[in-house]
């Protein structure tokens, strides 16, 4: 009844002003709800970005961490491979040298076996005729292999006629007289005894830088006959043969 009484005294233009003003503060309120709305969106959206901020900057440096761990596993693969590449060429360089030596020596050997053809008896030397043959060539490095083998035909049967008796059949010319058909028994490469065809001479042979020097020994014709015939298997009477021996001073 009080409140009838005081809104009845109210004049017209007081009502009307009341009426303004609580349409302004309505208005106020709801600009200021709006502005804290917009506020508090405000707030949210910069919270969401600080957060994605914050996230890039973890995948960034995340992904900082791997270029650095990558960077540093590819400079210690480098160094590695600087040190696989410079031991490589070291091994090339120490191959090449070896090659270069060798190559040296095989030239040295063939010098040295070239030498010793002329002190080969003929039927090693028919035996060898191809590898001689094969360093008589020019010399190609392609073709060290090939000469390195021939080089060690040489040497291999060269060795092995010295540890054995050999007869063949071949002409001998006795202290530079005309050549004479016969049997040649070969003590190794040291001592050679060679009886002729008809039987009526005999000399003993000796190698020399420039080849085999028969030198006439009819006096031990018997002996080198029987020495001849043991060697080839035609006597079966096992007897020491009183052979005569040339030893080099």
């Amino acid at each position: 009844m009080g409140g009838t009484s005081f809104a009845s005294s109210l004049t017209p233009s007081e009502l009307e002003s009341n009426k303004a003003n609580l349409d302004a503060l309505q208005q106020s309120t709801a600009e200021w709800i709006r502005v804290e709305r917009t506020i508090k969106e405000e707030e949210d959206r910069g919270r969401q970005q600080l957060n994605q901020l914050k996230h890039l900057k973890d995948v960034v440096q995340s992904q900082k961490d791997r270029w650095k761990q990558e960077a540093l596993a590819l400079k210690a693969s480098a160094s590695k491979a600087d040190e696989e590449r410079k031991r490589l060429l070291e091994m090339q360089v120490g191959h090449k040298r070896s090659r270069e030596k060798a190559l040296v020596q095989l030239k040295t050997l063939e010098s040295q076996l070239r030498g010793l053809k002329a002190m080969a008896p003929q039927p090693l030397l028919k035996e060898l005729a191809v590898s001689f043959l094969k360093l008589e060539r020019p010399f190609k490095e392609k073709d060290w292999l090939d000469r390195y083998q021939a080089c060690m035909t040489i040497l291999q049967a060269t060795h092995a006629f010295h540890r054995r008796y050999s007869v063949a059949q071949h002409d001998v010319s006795i202290e530079e007289q005309k050549a004479q058909a016969g049997t040649v028994l070969y003590i190794g490469l040291s001592n050679a005894y060679f009886i002729s065809v008809d039987g009526k001479n005999a000399a003993i042979g000796r190698p020399n830088s420039k080849g085999w020097v028969w030198t006439g020994a009819k006096g031990h014709l018997n002996s080198i006959q029987e020495a001849i015939a043991l060697a080839e298997g035609k006597s079966l009477d096992f007897e020491l043969a009183n052979l005569p021996v040339e030893v080099q001073p």
